[in-house]
């Protein structure tokens, strides 16, 4: 009948060691080291069933770690230690959903923001190259674009304050210009040369590329050389006599 006994608590507990029931199967070899304390068979079971339990344990502390810290990395949008932390998690349980969903998000996640990135870095490039052109109106575009696509970064908005100021101030330039030309042209028509002389210096100096104001400056200054000359020789005639 003892060994009846025996030979059942050890089938049961071999069962549910198997099936990898640790914490049963040691209260069956209990059952049977007690029925036959000499026996070193189910003390070996148990040992290796608490060596099992504490390997299951700290693998479960390990996943439950590297899940709570793919969470917590998620939620602080840190997308690349988080799927880090999800793969680890994935690799100590690899038949566990969870990490495998999070693996999928975050990739997609990530995916979305390299492609934004690209697209980002395109409209910079264009605008940086037309702004470095001086075509403020056109680099404004791309600027817009490119803070459509990362509304954070700051650098587009800035380059967008700083164009429509650029921008402001060559409107009022060129309004300047345009009535320094306008004066200047009627002071010319009306044979004020010194006068219009100033004012087109003065739009010179505004838009020193321009040729309009140089050929008037040059005109006026061949006039007054014109002058110069017949005032000598008006001098030399009333001298000779």
């Amino acid at each position: 009948k003892l060994d009846a006994g025996y030979a059942a608590a050890i089938t049961s507990a071999d069962k549910l060691f198997s099936a990898a029931n640790y914490t049963t199967a040691i209260a069956d070899y209990r059952k049977a080291l007690e029925l036959k304390p000499a026996e070193t068979y189910p003390s070996e079971k148990i040992t290796e069933a608490e060596t099992k339990i504490a390997e299951l344990k700290a693998i479960q502390e390990s996943y439950e770690k590297a899940v709570a810290d793919g969470d917590k990395y998620l939620a602080d949008k840190d997308y690349e230690n988080s799927l880090t932390s999800f793969k680890s998690a994935a690799g100590i349980k690899p038949t566990e959903a969870y990490p495998k969903q999070k693996i999928t998000e975050i990739q997609a996640i990530l995916d979305k923001d390299k492609a934004e990135s690209q697209r980002y870095q395109e409209a910079i490039a264009q605008a940086d190259k037309l702004f470095s052109e001086q075509k403020y109106q056109s680099s404004l575009e791309p600027y817009q674009r490119a803070s459509g696509i990362k509304p954070a970064e700051s650098y587009p908005k800035d380059q967008i304050s700083k164009i429509n100021q650029l921008i402001a101030e060559q409107k009022k330039m060129e309004e300047d210009y345009q009535k320094l030309i306008a004066d200047a042209d009627a002071q010319f028509k009306a044979a004020k040369y010194e006068d219009a002389r100033g004012l087109y210096v003065n739009a010179g100096a505004l838009k020193p590329a321009e040729k309009l104001p140089k050929d008037r400056i040059a005109e006026i200054d061949k006039l007054f050389l014109e002058l110069q000359n017949k005032e000598q020789s008006f001098a030399q005639y009333i001298k000779d006599g």
